[in-house]
């Protein structure tokens, strides 16, 4: 037989006892992670929502901007087309049948000129 001396037996549950305390370790290190990540996870959810509701205020304020300005300037052309109108109307008030008969004619031949087709214009 031999003459080594055989390892005590509490010496061989050692290596299990190791695996088992860095196993421990590494589970408690895993869940300090988790926790971190987590976390960060609502955090980033938190600013994102805050970047979307920014940017929806921002895009409300553009729009109504945008909108104002569409109206002033609606407003505008719409005041200079009566103003047009208008200035149009009083010159016609003012002739006498004779002379709107003389105008009868070019005006029938520009407002027909819309409906003929492009180089078909009379007298061409």
């Amino acid at each position: 037989m031999s003459s080594e001396t055989a390892a005590a037996p509490g010496d061989s549950l050692e290596p299990i006892k190791h695996v088992t305390t860095t196993e421990a370790e590494l589970e408690k290190k895993v869940a300090e992670l988790r926790a971190k990540v987590k976390v960060a996870l609502e955090e980033f959810s938190r600013e994102s929502e805050s970047f979307v509701l920014r940017a929806r205020a921002d895009a409300e304020r553009e729009r109504e901007t945008l909108l104002a300005t569409a109206q002033r300037e609606g407003d505008a052309e719409a005041k200079a087309i009566v103003a047009s109108g208008t200035a149009r109307a009083d010159e016609i008030r003012g002739k006498t049948p004779a002379q709107l008969s003389a105008q009868k004619e070019p005006i029938l031949t520009a407002i027909l000129a819309e409906f003929r087709p492009t180089g078909k214009r009379p007298g061409a």
